[in-house]
């Protein structure tokens, strides 16, 4: 039997953390050569680099991984689809004009014109909007519209007693910020709709296209029909401190 040492390698909680590291700075600000000499850098050393900047590491295991990144990811239950939390960061319309664009996002014409309107009004900064997306295929074809959907969220409780309720429009900035268009096809879904108030006779909606990510401007007519793979996003009304 060879006597060498088995080479030290480093967790994968480890190795995410070292990632994130890299990811939190913007691009260009390491330089190539530093990012070059940490990824090619021996296990031990960049363990003996965490522990030294973070305490040290906790220790983890596949099951503690999977379950945090389970928590992290949306679930699907009884046709609903929950989203993990957002939280918002106070940026305007044209703001998130930019912020989408600079990530090679398309906006519609008339996404444009909900952003720039002045009843676009973003939420304060740091707050966290929980939301459950109510899947096409919970309605038939003649049903699924607007109106019905809107009574169906009305009458709806989620397992623990919480409320949909309509969103603020920056809902589906966060949620095509946040998700692929593999994911929202993970999902079984073409679009999600945010529903919030109307601005300007629209909805704006993340979907998903051949040609790449797109934020949409939805005509939010009541009684105007909706295809089967469109997902509707509300707000998730606070838990009740009532027993």
């Amino acid at each position: 039997m060879s006597d060498k040492a088995t080479p030290l390698s480093i967790s994968n909680a480890e190795l995410e953390l070292t990632q994130k590291i890299q990811q939190h700075f913007p691009r260009g600000s390491i330089p190539k050569e530093v990012l070059s000499r940490w990824n090619s850098a021996p296990a031990e050393m960049l363990r003996s680099h965490l522990e030294a900047t973070f305490g040290h590491f906790p220790k983890t295991d596949e099951k503690n991984v999977a379950l945090y990144k389970e928590e992290t990811k949306w679930r699907k239950e009884n046709g609903v689809i929950y989203l993990p939390p957002l939280t918002t960061d106070g940026t305007t319309g044209e703001g998130w004009i930019t912020r989408l664009g600079s990530k090679g996002i398309y906006l519609e014409d008339d996404a444009r014109r909900v952003l720039r309107s002045p009843d676009f009004q973003p939420t304060k900064a740091g707050t966290v909007i929980e939301v459950a997306v109510l899947r096409g295929c919970l309605f038939e074809n003649d049903d699924r519209t607007m109106k019905n959907i809107c009574d169906y969220a009305e009458a709806f409780q989620t397992p623990d007693k919480r409320n949909l309720l309509k969103s603020n429009a920056e809902l589906a900035c966060l949620i095509r910020e946040k998700f692929t268009d593999e994911e929202i096809e993970e999902m079984g879904l073409l679009r999600i709709i945010a529903v919030h108030e109307l601005i300007k006779g629209f909805l704006l909606c993340a979907r998903r296209h051949v040609v790449g990510r797109w934020l949409n401007a939805c005509h939010g007519r009541p009684n105007g029909r909706w295809l089967r793979d469109s997902g509707f996003a509300f707000a998730l009304s606070q838990v009740s401190s009532q027993s």
